[in-house]
């Protein structure tokens, strides 16, 4: 039986993914960046670990997700909200703590997914060589859906795909139709209701599902 996201969508049967092998690369390393990473980040982080798994199964494994904030306080916990909505849909964050970004979690990444704009341009601004792997998470999603229309898949592991994605996003992104700059950004819910952060929530699952069918075709 093929398992479900955790909105209902179908996606990969986990059963039918191979353990990682020996010879496969080192992890990719995804860094998703929001302000103070107690909101948006900590959810888009843990949903990520939990839609990798479900998509790739024990391949999942091969991809390191972190998280932290621009401005951040390192050791905070998950903003209630936050953790409410993560404990609702089955996930774990009673470990979570925040983090402050730093050069050395930028120049590990592979790929740094950030909330909004003015994030990703504080990643820029911070370490200005990651500027090419840095995107907003709503704006990567978007370009790798187009991406994958022009996908032929050769990669055989986790990272290989992702990587190959990363790449063919890098080639395509002139090809993408315009959009208003504001559709890139996730909206901070903080001080907000907690229907907000549902609502956050629900969008970090939509982008993260299109990102991970684009590296499934890749």
């Amino acid at each position: 039986m093929k398992r479900e996201d955790l909105r209902g969508d179908r996606l990969v049967d986990p059963s039918s993914a191979e353990s990682p092998s020996a010879s496969e690369s080192r992890p990719f390393r995804i860094l998703l960046v929001c302000h103070a990473n107690i909101c948006r980040s900590p959810m888009a982080e843990r949903i990520t670990r939990r839609m990798l798994r479900d998509v790739f199964g024990y391949a999942a494994s091969a991809v390191s997700v972190e998280s932290a904030g621009t401005s951040a306080i390192s050791g905070d916990q998950i903003h209630a909200y936050s953790g409410q909505i993560l404990n609702e849909w089955g996930i774990n964050c009673e470990d979570f703590r925040s983090r402050a970004l730093t050069t050395v979690l930028l120049d590990s990444a592979d790929l740094i997914l950030a909330a909004e704009r003015t994030q990703r341009a504080a990643c820029a601004s911070l370490r200005p060589a990651v500027v090419r792997r840095t995107f907003t998470l709503h704006q990567f999603a978007r370009l790798a859906a187009h991406a994958a229309v022009h996908s032929s898949k050769v990669s055989s592991s986790v990272p290989e795909s992702f990587h190959a994605l990363l790449r063919l996003v890098d080639r395509t992104r002139h090809l993408a139709p315009p959009t208003q700059s504001r559709v890139d950004d996730l909206a901070d819910p903080v001080q907000r209701p907690i229907t907000e952060f549902r609502t956050c929530a629900v969008e970090i699952h939509s982008s993260m599902a299109a990102i991970l069918r684009a590296v499934d075709q890749s």
